[in-house]
């Protein structure tokens, strides 16, 4: 009876010391409710915008954007989520965050809408595709070329608060490309759904490069155009095809690992996994579309530094742009198992920001 009721003792007694160690019940309950994504959305102007509607993709319930422009979600899931954001006299925008490790620097600006874009909704649902054009310290910069590349080509010029629009957008992949001769081009893509903001930044250029230089970083270069023209060619047959084009903007939440990784991890490099796999070391690389790097892995770059990928699996390069810059370089030949007639070079176009 005494040694049973000794062993009660010392049970309790550990049972205590347990206790007493682990943390308060309260606080783990409040380290599970504790906000794993927060942010805040600014106009361009750098000013906090109240009440803008936030929600994650795929989930029911949102929030709203207190008076300083703040928000928060507790409870993400792990991974990659993409943010909505939506308010009354705004374009809509989205922003892939990867939660938790970049969920605590998410920083958001939406552009406001015009009068030109309050018409067009009314006269018609079209895709839209509108933003504004900032310098390093967020001033709008004026008279900038803006370009637009997809299924379809257009090209625009900024107002005198930097605003630019596209109206009657195809949907799909697009990548934009801003410039004006003292800034370094600025370029983004995304994959355009419906009515979209964007803002753009340019660095200024630095005023003792050559003239060659000074036109070629700005993209006025007669190479820069004829490559630009090469895309346009390229991403305009691109569509139903197994041939993709991954945007900036799937790449953004995965920009610490290598490109070869984060691919795996977006919608559009997912649809070709296997083949990604297959082809390991032996993609034929070119950089900012006519820069022959040779046949390599894509793990030599980090998903950071890329502005858009396009990927050309064996076969799927109709455009034949690409050939002549690979022209005797060494790019393996490939033929994909469980395939028919898909023997060839695997491109892969890296866009780099």
């Amino acid at each position: 009876m005494a040694r049973t009721t000794r062993y009660a003792v010392a049970l309790a007694t550990a049972l205590l010391a347990a206790l007493l160690a682990a943390p308060p019940f309260a606080a783990l309950i409040a380290a599970q409710d504790a906000p794993n994504v927060r942010g805040r959305v600014t106009t361009p102007a750098g000013m906090p915008l109240p009440g803008v509607e936030v929600r994650i993709e795929g989930r029911e319930r949102g929030t709203r954007t207190d008076e300083l422009g703040a928000f928060a979600f507790a409870n993400v899931p792990k991974g990659v989520q993409v943010l909505q954001f939506r308010r009354i006299g705004f374009l809509p925008s989205q922003l892939p965050v990867h939660v938790p490790e970049s969920s605590d620097t998410v920083a958001v600006m939406l552009v406001p809408t015009t009068p030109v874009l309050d018409t067009v909704r009314v006269v018609a649902q079209l895709h839209v595709l509108a933003g504004v054009v900032l310098d390093d310290k967020y001033r709008p910069i004026a008279g900038a070329i803006v370009d637009l590349i997809g299924s379809t080509h257009a090209e625009t010029a900024t107002d005198s608060g930097g605003s630019f629009v596209f109206t009657s957008v195809k949907g799909g992949k697009v990548v934009v490309r801003a410039r004006k001769p003292e800034y370094e081009m600025g370029m983004h893509s995304v994959n355009l759904e419906d009515w979209r903001g964007l803002v753009l930044l340019l660095e200024p250029l630095e005023r003792n490069l050559r003239p060659s230089k000074r036109a070629e970083y700005s993209g006025f270069g007669n190479a820069v155009e004829f490559t630009w023209k090469e895309t346009q060619q390229r991403l305009a047959v691109t569509h139903g095809a197994r041939a993709v084009i991954v945007t900036r903007e799937e790449l953004a939440p995965l920009g610490a690992m290598t490109l070869g990784q984060a691919l795996r991890y977006t919608r559009s490099g997912a649809l070709l996994a296997a083949d990604l796999q297959y082809a390991g070391a032996n993609f034929c690389v070119i950089e900012d579309g006519r820069v022959f790097v040779g046949p390599t892995t894509l793990d030599l770059y980090r998903a950071g530094d890329v502005a858009f990928v396009e990927l050309y699996p064996p076969g799927t390069e109709s455009s034949g742009s690409l050939v002549h810059y690979t022209r005797g370089g060494g790019c393996r030949v490939l033929r994909l198992p469980g395939r028919t007639r898909t023997s060839g070079v695997f491109y892969a176009v890296i866009w780099m920001r």
